[in-house]
């Protein structure tokens, strides 16, 4: 099964996946996609990746990197780390309801493109 990696914010939820995806036409300022490309490196060298969602340099970081959103009416900044967790929280708990068990140890397969 694949999930998409974006993760979307409007002022009621977080949407994570598909739903996301979904949404993302009418919610692209808010809406997180490709953070994989993000992971690891400093704001000089992600500055010119195509993005809607606002991405800012945060001194007090070694890599700087921070994606602003709207959040339940709060603007909040994240890091690439923090959407990934929220991605992979999303496929374990597919994972999870598609076993019918809890799932405490996972390989995940991440495509190179």
């Amino acid at each position: 099964r694949t999930t998409p990696s974006c993760v979307a914010f409007n002022s009621q939820q977080r949407l994570v996946g598909g739903a996301a995806l979904d949404q993302a036409v009418l919610n692209s300022t808010n809406t997180v996609h490709a953070v994989k490309r993000t992971l690891g490196r400093t704001y000089e060298q992600v500055k010119g990746l195509p993005s809607e969602c606002e991405i800012r340099k945060n001194y007090s970081y070694p890599y700087n990197i921070r994606y602003w959103v709207n959040y339940r009416k709060k603007q909040l900044q994240l890091s690439p780390e923090q959407i990934t967790a929220m991605l992979l929280t999303k496929m374990k708990d597919i994972a999870e309801s598609s076993l019918g068990c809890p799932v405490d140890r996972a390989v995940i397969s991440v495509p190179a493109s």
